[in-house]
């Protein structure tokens, strides 16, 4: 009897400490690491192979070519968070498609900010006065498998960081 207690025991204490690994790596130290995780998870993604992805998403609707997913914000311990994360997939699996969107909520990041982290970047939308939600966007060199992160800022706060996109060409 106290071997079956012992040993519930230990599963117990190691199903714990899994659960807690499991919600540290969903609590990002900050922005940088979250998007280098988020771009390298994103790399390979496709329909399939979603449940891979280190956060848990969720069919939002669907065309005939695209998934539509959501998935929870994400608070870093450091400070902010990332809000109405969205993922869009193409529905046949052989296809790389890829859109990944959120909005940043936080301390204003600014343009220098960002360029401590990712030096290289090319404008790739500017606004046009139609809207003060027009934003512009820098964008950076795509990655080994095809990936650009886009940091894009509204006309209406053109100093601080709003969206921020990782695509796949």
């Amino acid at each position: 009897m106290i071997a079956i207690k012992n040993t519930t025991a230990v599963v117990a204490c190691m199903m714990a400490l899994g659960s807690a690994n499991a919600v540290a790596d969903m609590r990002p130290n900050s922005l940088w690491d979250f998007i280098t995780t988020m771009r390298s998870s994103l790399a390979d993604i496709n329909v399939a192979t979603l449940n891979r992805a280190p956060l848990k998403f969720q069919l939002d609707f669907q065309n005939e070519y695209i998934n539509f997913y959501r998935a929870d914000d994400v608070a870093f311990s450091a400070a902010g968070k990332v809000t109405d994360i969205e993922l869009r997939l193409s529905r046949d699996p052989q296809e790389k498609t890829l859109l990944w969107v959120s909005h940043w909520q936080g301390a204003c990041l600014t343009l220098n900010d960002i360029k401590q982290h990712y030096p290289v970047l090319t404008i790739t939308d500017t606004p046009r006065g139609h809207s003060e939600n027009e934003v512009t966007s820098y964008t950076t060199p795509a990655g080994a498998s095809g990936e650009a992160v886009t940091f894009s800022f509204t006309a209406k706060a053109p100093d601080c960081l709003s969206d921020l996109i990782i695509s796949r060409e």
